[in-house]
């Protein structure tokens, strides 16, 4: 092999090398939040296409990744599974994301509310607001008696975690249902399909006793989310959309 043949071998060597590393660094970067977390905390983003629905399961941490966003943490504190499907409306649009949120005891998943209204890496507008109506189930592998709901809820932007408002929802006495098999970790769907939506509200055992509520959420001019309650957790045995 000759001087040329040799530089140009050489060259092609590194270009390969160079793609490889590329490759491992997305791999390594996709992969790495979902192990080795105690806590995990679940972003979503609306899919471009119209109406998808997307899946997130717990330990993806991607709220480092999006320093402008706006999020919503919904944290489960209680001593038993949660259950939500939820509707959130945008007031100013009439606009509807429906969600479904499974949250084991002690962990929480993260709405980024930025990419839910495809506005990625940059603050909801202050005075934007939002209704949440949600049912809710308290949930077990070993159903039977009764648990308290005990949900903390905040919002913030960018950074803003430290100045996030805290409101907690609680409920005493609901009757546990069965956790499905298949759940195993916190997760959360969302869609901007009524079909998906319905088939949310169709998975809450309402005939055994779930909890109804609303609140509102406003966006502040330091990017924080006030929350207030609009309708106390009441139960309920019909679930509509």
């Amino acid at each position: 092999m000759g001087p040329a043949e040799e530089g140009l071998f050489k060259k092609i060597a590194h270009a390969f090398h160079v793609i490889f590393e590329f490759l491992r660094n997305i791999l390594k970067a996709l992969a790495s939040p979902l192990t080795g977390a105690s806590t995990s905390t679940a972003a979503v983003g609306v899919a471009t296409l119209v109406g998808c629905a997307v899946i997130f399961s717990g330990g993806v941490d991607v709220l480092n990744q999006s320093p402008h966003d706006t999020h919503i943490l919904f944290k489960n504190s209680g001593q038993s599974w949660v259950h939500i499907a939820s509707t959130l409306t945008n007031t100013n649009s009439n606009n509807n994301i429906y969600l479904d949120m499974w949250i084991k005891p002690g962990d929480n998943v993260a709405l980024d509310l930025s990419k839910a209204l495809g506005s990625s890496d940059q603050q909801v507008p202050a005075g934007t607001q939002f209704t949440f109506s949600a049912y809710k189930n308290v949930l077990s592998p070993s159903p039977g008696g009764t648990d308290a709901l005990n949900l903390n809820v905040e919002g913030w932007s960018g950074n803003g975690q430290h100045n996030a408002q805290l409101f907690n929802s609680q409920f005493p006495g609901i009757p546990l249902q069965q956790l499905p098999n298949g759940v195993t970790d916190s997760k959360v769907s969302i869609s901007s399909n009524p079909s998906d939506g319905q088939n949310y509200y169709s998975s809450i055992n309402a005939g055994s006793g779930s909890v109804y509520e609303q609140e509102s959420f406003i966006i502040n001019d330091d990017g924080t989310v006030s929350i207030t309650s609009l309708t106390s957790p009441v139960f309920c045995s019909i679930v509509t959309l």
